[in-house]
């Protein structure tokens, strides 16, 4: 789940919602250098609803790994481990930052990928 009090922007009514640059910087990209996180700010795009039947009736039958970080500004690592294990059926793994590890750490990250990616190769 959300993290209590991350404010998320309202739903227009044509299903789509929109960050505030300003709001954003502050909700997800405090964590990051000012210039980096005004950058991104100011890339965000409307946010849509799923285009297709959603939630899927089922998971699909695909390799499946879930990564979180321990200071998420977005979620809650509780609620991260419990989709990992109950949902997913697998176990976690969690690294240290927040929702943009892909920017904050982006060698630790492709690490991991890597290692599953290998993993998955030499189970196939």
């Amino acid at each position: 789940m959300f993290r209590e009090g991350f404010p998320i922007p309202p739903t227009r009514p044509d299903g789509t919602s929109v960050w505030d640059p300003a709001a954003a910087i502050i909700a997800m990209y405090s964590r990051l250098p000012p210039d980096t996180g005004r950058a991104l700010a100011h890339r965000l795009r409307p946010m849509a609803p799923p285009s297709g039947a959603y939630p899927l009736s089922g998971h699909p039958d695909v390799s499946t790994a879930l990564v979180y970080t321990s200071d998420d500004e977005l979620f809650e690592p509780p609620w991260e481990r419990f989709m990992a294990r109950q949902l997913l059926g697998i176990e976690p793994i969690e690294i240290a930052g927040g929702h943009f590890p892909m920017i904050e750490d982006p060698a630790t990250l492709a690490d991991i990928f890597d290692g599953l990616a290998r993993q998955h190769s030499e189970s196939a």
